[in-house]
């Protein structure tokens, strides 16, 4: 006999920003850290003089006044970047504009810019939370543009004064396909420039690009300060990273359809067997795992009866030998179908309901060879549910007999 199943399934809107194209309000312009070094500003001039007092034959001497000692305070450049949540974050699949969020902190003592680079890390790349699972397992789509700097978009560089801080966001999109519990990484990257001038170099080979510390008159000392190497950085090279991660977090359904046999017309409850005139019980399952990490809210259920099948309209129950006429209702007469929610809060768990097999509107139709069943009106609204919802561990079942023609 040909059998078909069709569910419908819409994951609820819980805990997810959708950025639809853009950051969900607009990131604020640099502000100041809250830990500030307090360093003196690069380019600070600082001189001053030694004064002698003497005397000569015990009389006091006009006092000596030393050169002007003079030097200028170097950069200290000095760029950290730091994610801005504890725990990768929660994302549904086939979800769009998901936000990582990151601190860029100019650690120095001079006004810099920073190119800022958004990196998507291959499958298998640490999980930067040492959380499960250890490694990723899919790569996210990140949105063109990507980055996000004071709000908009496609920003590749952040101006940012010593002691401040800029808030930059990646946005990417999560496949359909994901499963609950996947895992993909991403990392920014800043690398510190200047503005306007020649090259300067640090010495041993190490540079900032793109110019000169413009100091007045003259160019000042440049020492790459960042001696801890980041997650895609090394020691000193006037770069900081870091690293971030979305998690799917999805329901964990499970399908299933069984054929039972119950009653034939010869063999009655004995070894019955599928032949013409026989009946049997379908039970739908739909389950969302105990170890799933959201709800999912069914919306139909639907199967097509092949045309080789009648329906029964009471929901026969072959508890005795008999003819089929004989055979109690498991409800009443004209309630041929039955939805039974199992491991669940609900007031309805582990209660059966029994509804008609007219097409009546009252959840369950059947207008024949279609039958469907309409979860947000079997499962209403209740507490902290919403229509249709089935939370991890609970089980629904849909439950109807047919005589085989």
């Amino acid at each position: 006999m040909n059998k078909k199943l069709a569910l419908k399934i819409a994951a609820p809107l819980l805990g997810i920003a959708f950025a639809l194209g853009a950051p969900q309000g607009a990131q604020a312009a640099p502000v100041p850290t809250a830990s500030p070094n307090n360093f003196t500003q690069a380019c600070t001039q600082i001189s001053n003089t030694a004064t002698v007092n003497f005397t000569v034959g015990g009389v006091g001497q006009t006092p000596g006044a030393s050169n002007a000692a003079s030097f200028q305070v170097g950069n200290r450049a000095n760029v950290l970047v730091v994610k801005q949540n504890a725990a990768p974050v929660s994302v549904v699949p086939g979800s769009a504009g998901n936000i990582l969020t990151f601190k860029v902190i100019n650690a120095g003592n001079y006004r810099q810019r920073y190119n800022l680079a958004s990196l998507v890390k291959a499958i298998g790349t640490a999980n930067p939370f040492a959380g499960l699972p250890a490694n990723s397992t899919f790569t996210a789509t990140e949105q063109v543009p990507a980055i996000y700097v004071d709000g908009a978009p496609g920003a590749v560089t952040a101006n940012i004064d010593p002691d401040f801080e800029q808030t930059v966001t990646i946005l990417a999109d999560i496949g359909a396909a994901q499963v609950d519990g996947d895992l993909s990484v991403h990392a920014l990257t800043a690398t510190t420039t200047y503005t306007t001038g020649a090259a300067v170099t640090q010495g041993a080979g190490q540079s900032i690009v793109g110019g000169a510390l413009a100091c007045t008159g003259n160019v000042g000392d440049v020492v790459f300060a960042d001696t801890v190497a980041g997650p895609d950085d090394a020691v000193r090279d006037a770069v900081g990273s870091d690293r971030d991660a979305y998690k799917v977090c999805s329901s964990l359904l499970s399908f299933s359809k069984t054929a039972t046999t119950i009653w034939d017309p010869i063999n009655y409850t004995t070894i019955q067997k599928t032949i013409p005139g026989a009946l049997v019980r379908y039970v739908v399952t739909v389950s969302n795992a105990g170890a799933a990490c959201r709800s999912a809210v069914l919306t139909t259920i639907t199967d097509g009866l092949s045309g080789n099948l009648t329906m029964d309209a009471n929901l026969k129950v072959a508890a005795a030998a008999g003819p089929l006429t004989a055979l109690a209702d498991e409800s009443a007469a004209g309630k041929g179908f039955k939805v039974l929610v199992t491991g669940s809060a609900r007031a309805l768990n582990g209660v059966a309901q029994y509804f008609t097999t007219a097409n009546d509107a009252d959840g369950v139709e059947l207008l024949a060879p279609n039958i469907t069943a309409t979860l947000a009106t079997v499962l209403p609204v209740e507490g902290a549910y919403l229509a249709g919802e089935i939370k991890p561990g609970e089980t629904v079942t849909l439950t109807f007999n047919v005589v085989i023609n």
